[in-house]
């Protein structure tokens, strides 16, 4: 029986440098290369926490928000949908945890690939995960000690990391229709 070979990190920069590799998404989880495939409606509910994440950072300059800034956290390459972190942009992979992400279900994502990622950024020092699901239209907030679920019903909000943030999860998906 022969065990798939895992990919180091230093492997899977050299990948990302081939010249067919330039503009595709990929990231690197448990010495697996995984490509991201979003849609219209994930573009959207990207957009629409962006949209939330810039006008709170506005008000309170406590770090930079962005659509898939890349992260390299251990031996894991990750490009969350959406972040807020600290470091200056720039365009390196950024090494430090950031304060916030946003990952945005798509239809090929299963439930567990989605709770492996923010298991992977809870262990490297992420202070808050939003896992969004549109087909269920409800969010799961994680944070190193509490996992929450909430429905339309519910507010998302900053905790202590971004103090002040609130999020409507009705609003969140007022503009989605039925799957």
């Amino acid at each position: 029986m022969t065990t798939p070979t895992r990919l180091t990190a230093a492997d899977f920069e050299a990948f990302l440098q081939r010249p067919e590799n330039a503009d595709r998404r990929l990231e690197l989880i448990d010495g697996e290369i995984i490509e991201k495939m979003p849609n219209a409606l994930h573009a959207y509910l990207v957009g629409l926490f962006l949209h939330a994440l810039v006008g709170y950072l506005k008000a309170h300059p406590v770090g930079y928000a962005g659509a898939e800034p890349r992260f390299r956290l251990g031996e894991h390459d990750l490009i969350p949908d959406a972040a807020v972190w600290r470091a200056q942009p720039s365009e390196a992979p950024l090494t430090e945890p950031p304060l916030l992400v946003v990952e945005v279900q798509s239809p090929s994502q299963s439930d567990q690939f989605l709770l492996r990622k923010a298991q992977i950024y809870l262990q490297h020092g992420c202070p808050l995960v939003w896992l969004v699901y549109p087909r269920l239209r409800i969010v799961e907030a994680f944070t190193p000690t509490e996992r929450r679920l909430l429905s339309a019903s519910d507010t998302l909000n900053g905790g202590d990391v971004l103090p002040g943030l609130a999020l409507s999860v009705a609003e969140v998906f007022a503009g989605v229709g039925p799957s």
